[in-house]
């Protein structure tokens, strides 16, 4: 007879996961390893589901409760509260190949609100082939993007900016001419409300 435990708690790296995807929850028992199977549960069946082995997949966005109860012991249990995310930017399997030489291939990134997320490697990785890519100064070969679950892989460079995807150069040319803050003003553009005879005019819709 397996030896039971008098409590269990469940551990994770992260406390989200992914819409459309997964995240594998584990179950320890305190203070002393014991040998006993879990039935896992879900609050929320129309937000995520969970299988026998503790691994949870994401459906819509929200948060849910996921509880771990030994078998035939539902006295010895415990739960987590985990947010359900729908990523702010996704790529998957993304790449671009010049010719034969593929300069991005299989990029999968997932990047969610209030991240900061940095990407790394050596001269020639496709760093900013990346960012050309994702901002759609390249059209990918393969792979997908999307903002918010929705694809943008087909849009041009401006309209990505318009749903919020903009970046800076590494070599920045200012406009000498210009104060700091109308050279920081100069992109804002794609947030005008207002014409030409607004703007001379000095109406309401232009201030």
């Amino acid at each position: 007879m397996p030896k039971l435990p008098t409590k269990i708690e469940i551990v994770t790296n992260k406390k989200y996961v992914d819409v459309n995807s997964s995240r594998l929850l584990d179950v320890v028992s305190v203070p002393e390893d014991c040998d006993f199977l879990c039935d896992w549960s879900v609050d929320n069946k129309e937000l995520a589901t969970v299988d026998n082995v503790g691994k949870v997949r994401g459906k819509k966005q929200g948060k849910i409760v996921v509880t771990a109860t030994v078998k035939n012991h539902p006295e010895i249990n415990a739960s987590i509260e985990l947010d359900v995310l729908l990523p702010v930017l996704r790529t998957k399997h993304l790449g671009i190949s010049f010719g034969g030489l593929h300069a991005v291939k299989e990029l999968n990134l997932s990047i969610y609100e209030g991240e900061l997320v940095g990407l790394i490697g050596p001269n020639g990785a496709g760093k900013t082939t990346a960012f050309n890519l994702i901002t759609g100064v390249y059209k990918a070969t393969d792979g997908s993007i999307y903002l918010y679950g929705n694809s943008v892989l087909n849009k041009s460079t401006h309209e990505r900016v318009k749903l919020g995807i903009s970046r800076t150069f590494q070599n920045i040319r200012l406009f000498k001419q210009m104060t700091v803050i109308d050279n920081v003003k100069v992109a804002f553009n794609v947030n005008m409300k207002y014409n030409p005879f607004h703007g001379i005019f000095k109406t309401k819709k232009f201030w």
